[in-house]
């Protein structure tokens, strides 16, 4: 497929309106990059324009009402068709000052400016990509930003990245949701950095785009040297953290009771209230027989159950972090019960197939 057939054709009409007006269009980043990693189009285009202003644009040959047009900050205009949207920007510099923050830079613009200079403010070299339209599209990669994506490798434009802490939750997103790996250099523009110096605001988006946000922060501390601890997770849970983990599409929402070795874990899955107590290791069933585990296991059953509900990295998650002794396989894994199960009562049919399962992983991991 080429370019031109991967965008909407009402925005190929749009560009083509924009270049008889003496426009440069150039579409970057995410619309580019999922064009090579052949992903669905969102048809939400981030265009860099080169001509003397933005406001030379006559909307009204395009036929669009001055009105339907937003005006955003850095001179950025918006603009939402039925079908897809476009933000148009002029080529600029930031300078940025000496405070830690988002948007902590002045803007400066030059629709002269050189494609290499103008990329250097993005974010990763894979968002860098352009296709410049001249009565064709013609790809543009200045910073040799497809070779990255092709080893799936986030590397910074420039060094201003470390100076914007929106960048680097983006980079952690990227990496979870996404598993790219990380250059030295966006490793290396976490130090210096400590937890107060992300805002809720940004924390909480880029979190629920990761789509695992307790990974994500857990994640976030491990780049800034920090390990999450039970009294940092219950410290964490008591501000408004707490909210990038309250949220109904978390599998597991965890929280810790106290400052020792166990979690209560509220499972979302149809048991919202639930009380787990933790660790739980198979090791605690050895030399039980099958009334004894029934009796002394009775109140964990519906934990056993829910862990075999979870999927493979939440699985990991909690063996990972020893509130488990076994892995996903071993507790996905069947056993060849049907000649047994013909002496157990059916009431008790699905505890003893926990109770034999959790005897095999024990035995497996005692080898």
């Amino acid at each position: 497929m080429i370019f031109k057939d991967y965008i909407h054709p009402d925005f190929q009409s749009f560009v083509e309106s924009l270049t008889s007006q003496g426009f440069e269009i150039a579409v970057i980043g995410g619309t580019v990059r999922d064009f090579f990693q052949n992903k669905t189009n969102k048809h939400d285009y981030d265009c860099e324009v080169r001509f003397k202003d933005l406001n030379y644009i006559d909307w009204s040959e395009l036929g669009i009402k001055d009105e339907c047009v937003d005006k955003l900050p850095y001179g950025i205009l918006k603009y939402s068709h039925e079908d897809f949207v476009v933000e148009l920007s002029m080529p600029r510099v930031e300078v940025f000052d000496d405070s830690i923050r988002h948007k902590n830079f002045t803007a400066k613009f030059d629709y002269k400016m050189s494609y290499i200079d103008a990329v250097k403010r993005r974010d990763f070299t894979i968002n860098s990509m352009m296709y410049i339209y001249q009565k064709q599209w013609i790809f543009n990669d200045p910073l040799s930003g497809l070779d990255d994506l092709n080893k799936m490798s986030l590397v910074p434009c420039s060094e201003n990245f470390k100076k914007d802490p929106v960048r680097l939750l983006r980079a952690i997103r990227f990496q979870i949701k996404d598993k790219f790996t990380f250059d030295d250099r966006i490793s290396e523009s976490f130090l210096g950095y400590d937890i107060s110096m992300f805002s809720y605001h940004y924390l909480q988006l880029e979190a629920m785009k990761s789509k695992t946000p307790i990974f994500f922060l857990n994640r976030l501390y491990e780049l800034l040297g920090v390990k999450l601890n039970c009294v940092l997770w219950k410290k964490l849970l008591n501000t408004s953290w707490s909210h990038v983990l309250e949220l109904k599409d978390l599998r597991p929402f965890v929280y810790f009771v106290d400052s020792f070795d166990y979690i209560t874990l509220s499972p979302v899955l149809g048991q919202r209230n639930a009380e787990f107590e933790w660790p739980l290791k198979t090791s605690h069933i050895k030399g039980l027989s099958f009334d004894q585990f029934k009796l002394q296991f009775k109140f964990k059953l519906n934990q056993i159950k829910w862990v075999e509900k979870l999927d493979e990295k939440w699985t990991s998650f909690l063996n990972e972090n020893l509130f488990i002794d076994f892995n996903f396989k071993q507790i996905q894994k069947k056993d060849e019960l049907s000649k047994e199960l013909e002496s157990i009562k059916p009431s008790d049919r699905s505890y003893f197939v926990l109770y034999k399962k959790l005897i095999r992983i024990h035995e497996n991991n005692e080898l």
